[in-house]
């Protein structure tokens, strides 16, 4: 909801101060979201599986529950890995750019 708001908020001049559009820092917010929604799901499917292996006293259901568990951290790592990339290559962008202002000056 509050990606939906900031992309509806494009054309509010209080946020034009940040330096950065409201639209893409929506856009930013909603991708964000949607990548967080497979591991959430994952989660909640495990947390069901245990509920129903400990009410039923089954070890087959609550084998199969951990596969949703694993899937969720699975899904994380990856999330991590990509954002550690992410800062990786912004931290080398910036050095690349502040040497290319140094020597402009």
């Amino acid at each position: 909801m509050v990606a939906v708001a900031m992309l509806l908020a494009g054309s509010v001049s209080a946020y034009n101060s940040l330096g950065v559009s409201p639209i893409m820092l929506g856009l930013i917010y909603l991708i964000s979201g949607l990548a967080y929604l497979y591991p959430c799901i994952a989660l909640l499917r495990f947390s069901a599986k245990v509920k129903e292996a400990v009410s039923n006293n089954n070890n087959d259901v609550l084998r199969s529950s951990f596969r949703f568990l694993k899937s969720h951290f699975k899904s994380i790592g990856i999330l991590i890995i990509v954002m550690i990339l992410i800062y990786a290559l912004l931290f080398l962008f910036l050095i690349v750019m502040g040497g290319v202002a140094a020597m402009a000056s």
